[in-house]
C-alpha cells in the first residue's frame, strides 16, 4: 500500500481523533478487500447521531454484510435509523434498494419490491437534471433489481424494454471506454447485463440471454463472469463452439468462475480446431441452469449438478443412442440403432452358447476380438448416468440387469463346475466377447496334462484358453509357437476339429509376423495350407464357410511374402484375400454380418500391402471404404485413416480423422482423443491439444501421456490454467476428485 495511503488508513481505523467519515471510507475500503470482519470493527467504532450522509451510507454497508453473511453477522445493534432526508439523490436511491432487496428476498414480496422501485425511478429523474451521470449510475443499480422482479412476473416484454434502456444509457461511457468517468458506469452496465442474463436463462428466454451476455462481455472483454455467462447463453441456443470459446476466457481470466468454466469445457461433445462436429444442445424446455445457493461472492454464478453427459441428454426413463448402439455390451441384447459391427460380437457367442454341441464347421463368432480396456473405457463413457451403464465389474452387472440372455448367463455361470467341456469353453468365450477377461479366465478348469489326444470339448477348451492368454497378453513370448504345436498336436483326428486346427494354424502366422519370424510364418503357411485344403473339401462346410477362411488364411499368409520381400507373390496373395472378401455375399443376416467384418481386416491388410508396394493413394482408398461404407461407427477405421494421413505429413486431414474416430466414441476414443491432441498441438491450437488430452484422460484414468501433454502444453505456451485447475482436470479424469 502507498505510505500516504497506509497512514491515512490507520488514522481512520485508530485515531481518536479520526472523524466519521474517514473511519466509513476505511469500512469501504476493507469490505471491497474483503476483509469482513475488521469492516465490521471499523463500522463499530463510527458514532451514531452524525451527519444523515454519513449514517446512511454506514446503514447501506451494514446492509451489504448481513445480505451476505446473514443475521449471524450481529450488526444489527449498529445499523443506524434511516435518515429522514440527507440531501444525497443516489444514497436514498441505494438505501431504497436495500429494502427492494428485503422486499424480495427476506420478505417475498415482489409487489412492494416494484413499487418500491417506482419511487427510487422518480428520485433518479430529479437527478438526471443536474447530476447526469450520478442518474445513470443510480439507474444501473436499480435496474439489477427491476430485472429480477421482471423475471418474477414473467415480463418478457419489460425486460426487453429494460434492457433496451440500460444499452441506451451505456452508450455514451461505451464510446470512451477509457475515460475515467466511464468506469463506474460502465461496470454498473454489466452488471445490470448479468443479472438480466440469469433471469433470462431461467426464464427460458434464451435469445435475450445473449443479447444481454454479448452486450455485458463487450462491456468488459477481460471479465470472467461476464464469459461465463456469455458460454452458459450460447450453449443453450445449441451454439457449442461458441460456448468452448468463452468458457476458455473464462477460465483465463477468473480465479472464482474457473471451476464451473472448466467443468463445462471437459464435457462439451468436442472443441478441436474449429470442427462443426459440436452439433449437440440441451432438449428444448431443458433448462440446466442453477442458482449456487451460498453467500457471498459468487453466489449467483451457474452451477452444474453433474457434468453433462457424454451421450447427449435424454427424457426421463429413456435410453441415450449410445446406449441402444451397445445394448449387446450392456444387457446382451441386439442393438435397435445402427451400431458398429463388433457390437454382434456378444451375439453371436450367446448364440453358440445356446447351440449345444453343433457349428463345428461354422463360424460362431467374429474375427475381431474386443480390445482389452474396452469394459473399462465403456465404464468411463458412461460414468455420470449411473446403473447399468457404469458397471464394468462382472458380479455387479450380473446383479445390475435384469434381461433373459443375463439370466441365463449368470445361471451358466453359477453352474460352471457342473458343465461339460465345450459348454463352458462357450461360455469363457461369451465373458470374452463382453469384455470380462478375468471372469472368463476363472471358469477355466486346470489346463489337461501333457501327452495323448484330447476329446472335442477338452481341444476346443483349451484353444479358448489361447485366445484369452492372447488377447490378455500372457500368451505372448518365446513359447507361444511351442503351446501352438502342442495344442495342434493333442488334437485328435475328429474331422470336427478342422477348424480349430485352421484357425490355430491362422494364429501362428499372425504371431510369427509380429516378430518378423519369416521361418515360422513359413512353417504355419505350408502345415495350415494342407489343412485348409481338408477344411474346404469337406462335405459339411458350406461355399460361404469355404470362401471366408479361404480368405482369412491367405491374409496371414501373405506375411511370409511380406517379410521376405516377394512382391509378386504378395501382390498374388492380396489379389486372393480381398477378391474372395470382395465376392462373398452372405445370404442370412448372420452371413452378411460375417461377410463385411471379413471385409474389415481385408481391406486393411490390402491397405498395407499398397502402401509397402508404394501406392499411397490407392492405400488410403482402402482405409476410407472400411470407414465410409464398411463400417462407418467403428472408431478403428477412422483412427486408421489418422494414423496414415498423419505418417504422410497432412496434420490437418489427419486431426479430422482423428475427431470422426473419437465421436464414434468406443472402443478406442481414448487413443483418438490423445492423437487429436497431438494433432492439435503440432497445429499450434493449444487450447484445442488441452481439450483433447482432457477428454482421452476422461476415458483412460491411468494415461500418463495426455496428463503429461496437459501439463506442457499449458506450462510451454501460457494458456492462463493455474497449475490448481490443472490438477483438477487430471484427477477428475483418474476419478480422484
Amino acid at each position: 500500500m502507498d505510505p500516504d495511503l497506509s497512514d491515512r488508513f490507520d488514522a481512520a481505523l485508530y485515531s481518536d481523533e479520526a472523524d466519521a467519515s474517514e473511519r466509513l471510507w476505511a469500512a469501504r475500503l476493507l469490505l471491497f478487500l474483503e476483509f469482513d470482519e475488521e469492516a465490521v470493527t471499523a463500522i463499530r467504532r463510527i458514532p451514531h447521531g452524525v451527519d444523515p450522509t454519513v449514517c446512511g451510507w454506514t446503514r447501506q454497508l451494514v446492509d451489504f454484510i448481513e445480505r451476505k453473511h446473514g443475521p449471524s453477522a450481529g450488526l444489527a445493534d449498529v445499523r443506524p435509523a434511516h435518515p429522514a432526508a440527507t440531501g444525497d439523490g443516489l444514497l436514498t436511491v441505494t438505501l431504497s434498494l436495500g429494502e427492494v432487496w428485503r422486499d424480495l428476498y427476506r420478505h417475498r414480496d415482489p409487489d412492494r419490491a416494484r413499487r418500491r422501485l417506482e419511487a427510487a425511478g422518480a428520485v433518479i429523474a430529479d437527478l438526471s437534471v443536474d447530476q447526469p451521470m450520478l442518474s445513470d449510475v443510480a439507474f444501473f443499480r436499480a435496474a439489477r433489481y427491476e430485472a429480477v422482479v421482471r423475471g418474477h412476473f414473467n415480463d418478457a416484454e419489460g425486460m426487453e424494454n429494460l434492457v433496451a434502456k440500460v444499452r441506451a444509457t451505456l452508450a455514451p461511457y461505451a464510446a470512451d471506454a477509457t475515460a475515467a468517468s466511464s468506469f463506474v458506469p460502465l461496470e454498473g452496465a454489466r452488471r445490470v447485463l448479468d443479472v438480466a442474463t440469469i433471469t433470462a436463462m431461467e426464464n427460458g428466454w434464451r435469445h435475450l440471454a445473449l443479447t444481454c451476455a454479448e452486450e455485458a462481455a463487450r462491456i468488459d472483454p477481460y471479465c470472467a463472469r461476464a464469459k461465463l455467462l456469455l458460454g452458459e447463453a450460447r450453449r443453450a441456443l445449441g451454439d457449442e463452439r461458441g460456448a468452448l470459446d468463452a468458457y476458455r476466457d473464462s477460465i483465463r481470466y477468473g480465479p472464482l468462475e474457473r471451476e464451473y468454466a472448466a467443468a463445462q469445457v471437459l464435457h462439451l461433445p468436442a472443441g478441436t480446431a474449429g470442427r462443426a462436429a459440436l452439433t449437440r444442445s440441451p432438449q428444448a424446455g431443458h433448462s440446466t441452469h442453477s442458482v449456487k445457493s451460498s453467500a457471498g461472492r459468487g453466489a449467483d454464478l451457474p452451477v452444474y449438478a453433474a457434468p453433462v453427459e457424454r451421450a447427449g441428454r435424454v427424457e426421463e426413463g429413456a435410453r441415450s443412442p449410445m446406449a441402444e448402439r451397445f445394448a449387446p455390451f450392456i444387457e446382451l441384447t441386439p442393438p435397435t440403432v445402427e451400431a458398429p459391427l463388433l457390437v454382434h460380437a456378444p451375439l453371436f457367442c450367446y448364440d453358440a452358447l445356446l447351440s449345444g454341441s453343433g457349428h463345428w464347421f461354422e463360424s460362431t463368432s467374429l474375427q475381431r476380438a474386443m480390445v482389452n480396456p474396452f469394459r473399462q473405457e465403456l465404464a468411463h463413457a458412461y460414468k455420470h448416468a449411473g446403473g447399468q451403464l457404469a458397471v464394468d465389474d462382472y458380479r455387479q452387472w450380473v446383479e445390475a440387469v435384469d434381461t433373459t440372455p443375463v439370466r441365463t448367463l449368470r445361471d451358466l455361470r453359477e453352474r460352471s463346475a457342473e458343465l461339460p467341456s465345450l459348454t463352458l469353453s462357450r461360455l469363457a468365450r461369451l465373458l470374452c466377447s463382453l469384455g470380462f477377461f478375468d471372469e472368463a479366465r476363472s471358469v477355466l478348469p486346470a489346463a489337461p496334462p501333457e501327452g495323448g489326444t484330447w476329446e472335442l470339448g477338452v481341444s476346443h477348451l483349451e484353444c479358448t484358453r489361447f485366445f484369452i492368454d492372447s488377447i490378455t497378453g500372457l500368451g505372448q513370448g518365446d513359447n507361444s509357437f511351442a503351446r501352438l504345436r502342442h495344442l495342434v498336436s493333442s488334437f485328435s483326428d475328429d474331422e470336427r476339429s478342422l477348424r480349430m486346427r485352421l484357425t490355430l494354424h491362422i494364429s501362428g502366422m499372425v504371431a510369427a509376423s509380429r516378430i518378423k519370424d519369416h521361418s515360422q510364418v513359413a512353417y504355419w503357411r505350408t502345415q495350415g495350407a494342407e489343412v485348409l485344403a481338408r477344411y474346404t473339401h469337406h462335405d459339411e462346410v458350406s461355399d460361404f464357410e469355404a470362401t471366408l477362411m479361404t480368405s482369412r488364411f491367405y491374409r496371414a499368409a501373405g506375411f511370409l511374402p511380406f517379410l521376405t520381400g516377394d512382391r509378386s507373390l504378395l501382390k498374388s496373395d492380396m489379389d486372393t484375400w480381398l477378391g474372395l472378401a470382395r465376392e462373398l455375399r452372405g445370404c442370412t443376416a448372420r452371413e452378411s454380418i460375417l461377410a463385411r467384418e471379413n471385409l474389415f481386416p481385408a481391406l486393411e491388410s490390402a491397405a498395407r500391402t499398397l502402401s509397402h508396394l508404394g501406392d499411397q493413394d490407392g492405400a488410403e482408398g482402402l482405409m476410407r471404404e472400411i470407414a465410409e461404407v464398411v463400417d462407418p461407427l467403428d472408431s478403428k477405421a477412422w483412427l486408421q485413416v489418422g494414423d496414415d494421413r498423419h505418417r504422410r505429413g497432412d496434420t490437418q486431414s489427419a486431426l479430422e480423422a482423428y475427431l470422426r474416430s473419437a465421436e464414434s466414441e468406443l472402443p478406442l476414443a481414448r487413443v483418438a482423443w490423445f492423437k487429436a491432441g497431438v494433432c492439435a498441438r503440432d497445429l499450434g491450437a493449444w487450447n484445442d491439444a488441452v481439450d483433447c488430452h482432457a477428454r482421452s484422460l476422461d476415458l483412460w484414468p491411468g494415461g500418463i501421456s495426455p496428463a503429461d501433454q496437459i501439463r506442457d502444453i499449458a506450462g510451454l505456451h501460457g494458456l492462463g490454467y493455474e497449475e490448481e485447475w490443472i490438477s483438477r482436470i487430471i484427477s477428475a479424469g483418474r476419478g480422484e476428485g
